[in-house]
């Protein structure tokens, strides 16, 4: 899943998924924690999914790890 910045095809990595395992939580607790579902914890973990602000925000929190450490961007090459 790719968004455009800066002229630039840009994706959206993170490490929900390696966090996520080192505190032992399962995607149904996670996504209890937040207030979301199972399955909106899988697309963002499979990168399939690009949470809002407000989910990252709860995330990072939940997930006790700064925004940008959970949550960053990739550059793809420029777009023609």
């Amino acid at each position: 899943l790719y968004i455009l910045y800066m002229g630039q095809k840009t994706q959206v990595d993170n490490r929900v998924r390696i966090r996520r395992a080192e505190l032992e939580l399962t995607q149904s607790g996670l996504a209890a924690l937040v207030g979301c579902t199972r399955q909106t914890v899988a697309f963002i973990e499979k990168v399939e999914f690009i949470p809002s602000v407000g989910l990252a925000l709860k995330l990072a929190d939940a997930l006790r790890i700064p925004i940008n450490k959970l949550f960053w961007l990739t550059d793809k090459g420029t777009t023609s």
